[in-house]
């Protein structure tokens, strides 16, 4: 026991890292878990609360059940569930850290907070993760969305499908206002070539942001067409 505290202590101080949200240096002691994020910060991290849209997830102020921007629309997902605003600081501190910065240790610090919502839901539900554009995989390195896949399955036991894929450029989504978002997505979103052991009836679409929605519902339209009877959506945050 002394001597793994020693070890711990020599290895803080040849190699320190820093919280990614408040920049402290982070201790064997300090860290909450397998990634760089300090306990404080971590600890401040509570999934959004209060009265919720019934498709999209958005916080209600007066609006009864659905949101202004669900009311009258149409979408082909059954619902959106966002654990945290992506307008609160340290969320999107995050998630610009986990995407644009390559820490990729914040799968399984994100992970965990999709599984404690997880196990609230049917206990045979299946993951599908948003398929990532191909130039944001080759400037990125790797796609977010599996990452939290395989973390939840390493860590938690949840099964995933890869059953979509992405097939040619397009804009980057986030640049896009909500009808250039639907137009730049179609015929974007495809179903895999090769799917073994058929398709699922009911599967969680796995994303990190949901803004508009309109990639979910791309990739649900495509989802039900392959057979699927209900998809329901799961995301870090909601902007």
């Amino acid at each position: 026991m002394i001597f793994s505290l020693t070890a711990h202590r020599v290895l803080d101080l040849l190699f320190p890292e820093r919280c990614v949200l408040c920049g402290g240096y982070l201790s064997f002691r300090s860290r909450r878990g397998p990634f760089p994020v300090c306990g404080d910060c971590a600890g401040s991290f509570v999934p959004e609360a209060g009265p919720r849209c019934a498709v999209c997830s958005m916080p209600l102020i007066s609006e009864d059940r659905l949101c202004m921007r669900c009311r009258g629309r149409e979408r082909r997902f059954a619902d959106n569930h966002s654990l945290f605003l992506y307008s609160r600081p340290r969320v999107a501190r995050a998630l610009a850290a986990y995407k644009g910065e390559g820490a990729t240790g914040l799968a399984i610090f994100f992970g965990d907070f999709l599984a404690d919502h997880l196990r609230g839901m049917d206990p045979g539900l299946v993951l599908v993760p948003v398929p990532c554009r191909r130039e944001s995989l080759t400037r990125r390195g790797f796609d977010q969305v599996l990452l939290l896949c395989r973390a939840l399955r390493r860590r938690h036991g949840f099964r995933y499908r890869r059953l979509l894929v992405r097939s040619g450029g397009g804009r980057e989504q986030k640049t896009l206002n909500r009808t250039d978002r639907e137009t730049n997505l179609r015929g974007a979103i495809q179903p895999k070539k090769s799917i073994r052991g058929g398709v699922p009836k009911r599967v969680v679409l796995l994303d990190d942001v949901f803004t508009t929605g309109a990639t979910a519902d791309a990739c649900a339209g495509v989802l039900t067409a392959m057979g699927v009877e209900r998809v329901s959506v799961l995301t870090i945050a909601i902007d």
